[in-house]
């Protein structure tokens, strides 16, 4: 359930795919407030901006790049699946 998914997840984790600059950082730390301010939504909302962050990905990014290489599926479920 999502009690036993919750406290089993760690949201500095993130700090792993969102430390690269200034806007990631400033991302990371909205993320991790929320998740640590115990308000009732706040840890639907992180999983709410993951969600959308792959959606993102998906319909955005999945153009060639410019060496011709399209975004594979089993790509964009490894960052789903690193971000959550």
């Amino acid at each position: 359930g999502e009690t036993a998914f919750n406290n089993a997840y760690n949201v500095n984790d993130l700090q792993t795919f969102l430390s690269d600059g200034e806007v990631e950082e400033y991302y990371f730390h909205q993320i991790q407030w929320l998740w640590e301010d115990e308000e009732l939504c706040g840890e639907k909302v992180v999983h709410a901006w993951i969600y959308s962050i792959a959606e993102y990905i998906a319909e955005n990014c999945s153009v060639a790049d410019d060496h011709g290489n399209p975004l594979n599926v089993r790509d964009l479920e490894e960052i789903f699946d690193n971000l959550s």
